[in-house]
């Protein structure tokens, strides 16, 4: 789980205690201040690893907007975020603790991260057939990042190369912390929600979201039936334009049968998105069982 944002309403009488919460925490030193948010109080928690926690209270956003502000808020990575004393301070803030956020905190975003090794972005063709809007971004002519879905939209697939990620954060001045870079290729496959709207307990029984995602590591099927110059050349055109571009270059009636072998033809033995998704009950339960609060959560079906 790569990034967490849950929201939370709260009790009209309770607001002051958990403003004077966040006084308790900036003056104990582990939060520091900061501005230029939709909320009137935030705090940056501090971090030996440099990975931020943000929580804010008390939204400045105006009600005729329309828009739907809870009263709490927090920003956070679960993978590399400490977890006790994260704990430690919202057991300080929020009436209710940690254990009120975990139960009733809404998610508003998260992001569920796969990491295949020994493959780059450029590798990879990716399909799926409930999106249609796919981007590429290269640096010094390869492909690093393909975006499969609208930044708009309620769900994105991000596909990218992690090791090129790593080196360019260490790269950044003022980096204090600097992460191991590995010594292989690292892929990632993340699947952003946004605009969620359930519990955390509650998303271990969503839908598998990568099911329906098509991964091929160039130049995809071995089949004989798979080596025609045609197919060779759409899968290239996948691999550097993206599918929905590539399948603009056919006819109507070879998109629909290039559609279908992508479906099936690649298939890959080495992404196995039923195994992947049966991790993610442990990946909730190590963020909501800080320190002994360990509901139960329903087993997942492939």
């Amino acid at each position: 789980m790569d990034m967490l944002t849950m929201t939370l309403d709260i009790p009209e009488e309770d607001h002051a205690k958990t403003m004077a919460g966040f006084q308790k925490t900036k003056e104990s030193g582990d939060g520091k201040p900061f501005s230029k948010t939709a909320y009137s109080h935030n705090l940056k928690l501090s971090s030996e690893n440099e990975a931020d926690i943000l929580i804010h209270c008390k939204p400045t956003i105006a009600k005729q907007t329309g828009n739907k502000y809870r009263f709490f808020r927090i920003e956070f990575n679960p993978s590399k975020a400490n977890l006790d004393n994260l704990k430690k301070n919202i057991d300080l803030i929020l009436p209710g603790g940690y254990a009120k956020l975990m139960k009733d905190g809404i998610v508003t975003r998260i992001d569920l991260a796969v990491d295949a090794l020994y493959l780059d972005a450029t590798d990879i063709v990716a399909s799926h057939p409930k999106i249609k809007v796919e981007k590429h971004y290269a640096h010094n002519g390869v492909i690093e990042t393909k975006y499969l879905g609208a930044p708009s939209s309620s769900k994105q697939i991000v596909l990218y190369d992690k090791l090129a990620e790593i080196k360019h954060r260490n790269s950044k001045k003022g980096k204090a912390f600097k992460i191991p870079v590995p010594g292989e290729k690292i892929f990632r496959i993340e699947h952003r929600f946004f605009k969620l709207g359930c519990t955390l307990k509650d998303v271990a029984s969503l839908p598998n979201p990568f099911t329906d995602l098509t991964l091929i590591a160039y130049p995809g099927s071995k089949s004989t039936k798979s080596q025609d110059p045609l197919w060779t050349l759409f899968l290239s055109a996948c691999r550097f334009e993206g599918v929905p571009t590539a399948l603009n270059h056919l006819n109507a009636e070879r998109q629909e049968e290039f559609k279908k072998r992508l479906d099936t033809e690649g298939r890959s033995d080495w992404w196995k998105p039923e195994a992947v998704w049966q991790g993610l009950p442990l990946a909730i339960n190590k963020i909501i069982s800080v320190k002994g609060y360990l509901p139960s959560l329903p087993s997942l079906k492939s």
